[in-house]
């Protein structure tokens, strides 16, 4: 039976506050508006403003409503300065449901509710503002607008592989202990959680229960970071065919698709085509993506440390803990495919922080790289419809392939 749903436990390592910086409503969010906030807005007075003469507030994109934008310039309620007329006039009641929850996510599982959080938001990236945990009241204010109740299964392990809701808990805690085991460096930690995601994905473990699964954990976990120091991290390169699904996965994630304005058809051909030859510089498919050779990003410049291997862990740990990987989260994906795609963001992330380096003469990629890759890889992970598309799910199921995911992650993140 449905049941009104609680919130789970709240991460203590990750913070969030608006500093109205801006982004998310200068273009980087389409808002979803529903039919009574439409009819909300259109009582607020805007049609009668002369700021909005003959001026559209809607669009609609396959059957569902959005704020309109203006261009490049973002959101129709942004003003010059940045901020937003309906708050200033209405406060935070007046605005949609989408735009008074962001950054956050609520993912059910189980008997709760888990909060993400989208790093596409320059202060989650950041990790600024007050820690999530503190948020709990306001959290539990909004959830029952968001998610009314609960009457889900777990999300499967794997096809035809039904695990509890608490198996599933115990695995997202052993990538967790993985991730966060800093006496091994972050690459090795990754190779890591892609070898645990694989010797779960194996027929023995359909019948294992959750006794039997709290001893193997703890002997794999034990073993694994026993072997990782010893890992000689080769980099091979991987072959051609590789390489251009996953420069193709690269144009998944650059791309950008606003409601106020389509790319070019040929324009968005051209940069496929440069994507897939991997040749000369990399297209500009994002404005502030700097115009540098595809061989700068290709070296070798060392495992990711310090503040932007902090970044990164942080970045997963947040997914883990909410499971937003998976299931509804991840276009109905099952737990362990789910988890090796998220994985894979690994060696994306690192590619763009590399380009962002490299666009300022650097070799090294630093915190800073790091966040604003972070702020394009999970704007359209598990976000963009195209992520969902048969052709695209396969190639990502190809490049998480164990041998493929993993010389991916060493040959970016060494």
């Amino acid at each position: 039976m449905p049941k009104r749903p609680t919130l789970d436990e709240l991460p203590i390592f990750q913070n969030y506050s608006c500093h109205a910086c801006g982004k998310c409503c200068g273009g980087n969010l389409a808002v979803l508006v529903t039919p009574a906030e439409a009819d909300m807005i259109v009582k607020q007075g805007w049609l009668d403003d002369p700021d909005y003469t003959g001026r559209q507030l809607f669009v609609e994109r396959a059957g569902n409503l959005y704020f309109a934008q203006n261009g490049d310039q973002g959101c129709v309620f942004l003003d010059p300065k940045g901020g937003c007329r309906i708050h200033a006039r209405f406060g935070l009641a007046g605005k949609p449901l989408s735009c008074r929850f962001y950054p956050h996510l609520f993912i059910p599982a189980g008997d709760g509710v888990r909060v993400d959080v989208r790093f596409d938001c320059v202060s989650v990236a950041g990790n600024k503002g007050e820690p999530l945990s503190a948020q709990r009241a306001y959290l539990e204010s909004v959830l029952p607008e968001v998610v009314p109740e609960i009457d889900l299964e777990p999300v499967p392990l794997r096809p035809g592989v039904e695990w509890s809701q608490g198996q599933l808990d115990r695995v997202s805690e052993a990538f967790d202990t993985l991730i966060t085991a800093d006496e091994v460096d972050l690459t090795r930690r990754v190779i890591g959680a892609v070898n645990l995601a694989v010797m779960l994905d194996t027929a023995a473990m359909a019948a294992v229960d959750e006794d039997q699964l709290d001893v193997l954990l703890a002997a794999a976990i034990a073993k694994l970071l026993d072997a990782l120091p010893q890992d000689p991290l080769q980099r091979l390169r991987p072959p051609r065919g590789v390489r251009t699904m996953f420069r193709q996965t690269l144009g998944l994630y650059g791309r950008i698709d606003r409601i106020s304005r389509r790319v070019p058809t040929g324009e968005r051909l051209r940069q496929a085509l440069a994507l897939a030859s991997g040749r000369g510089l990399v297209p500009k498919l994002r404005p502030e993506w700097p115009h540098v050779p595809f061989d700068r990003i290709e070296g070798e410049w060392g495992v990711p440390d310090g503040d932007a291997a902090a970044t990164l862990v942080r970045f997963y740990r947040v997914k883990l803990a909410a499971q937003s990987f998976c299931g509804a989260g991840f276009f109905g994906e099952d737990y362990l495919p789910g988890v090796l795609a998220l994985w894979l963001t690994y060696p994306v992330t690192l590619w763009m922080a590399r380009l962002y380096a490299a666009g300022d003469g650097r070799q090294v990629v630093t915190d800073a790289d790091v966040q604003l890759a972070l702020q394009v890889v999970d704007h359209r992970h598990g976000r963009t419809p195209q992520q969902a598309l048969p052709g695209e799910r396969s190639r990502t199921r190809a490049l998480c392939n164990r041998d493929i995911l993993r010389a991916l992650v060493v040959w970016y993140g060494s």
